[in-house]
C-alpha cells in the first residue's frame, strides 16, 4: 500500500473516531434536553440529524486541532536557542 494512502486511511479512521465520539456526546445533550422538555417525535428526528452534522463537524475539528499541535510540537523541537 502506498504512503499516500495509508496517511489518507489513518486520516479517515481518525477523523471517524473523534466523529462517533462527537456524535455520542452531542446525542446525550440533545436526549437530555428533549427527557426534559418533553419534547415529540419531529424534535427527536431534528436532533437525530444535527448529532450526525454536529458530531462530523466536531471530528473533522478534532482532526484539524490535532494535526495543528503535532506540527507545532514538532516545529519546537527544531527550534534552536537563541
Amino acid at each position: 500500500m502506498s504512503f499516500l494512502v495509508q496517511r489518507f486511511l489513518k486520516a479517515m479512521g481518525l477523523i471517524v473516531v473523534f466523529s462517533l465520539m462527537g456524535y455520542a456526546l452531542i446525542k446525550m445533550v440533545f436526549e437530555l434536553a428533549c427527557w426534559a422538555a418533553g419534547h415529540d417525535g419531529l424534535v427527536a428526528m431534528i436532533s437525530f440529524v444535527a448529532s450526525i452534522g454536529f458530531g462530523g463537524w466536531i471530528g473533522l475539528e478534532a482532526y484539524l486541532s490535532l494535526r495543528d499541535w503535532r506540527s507545532r510540537r514538532r516545529a519546537k523541537d527544531f527550534d534552536t536557542p537563541g
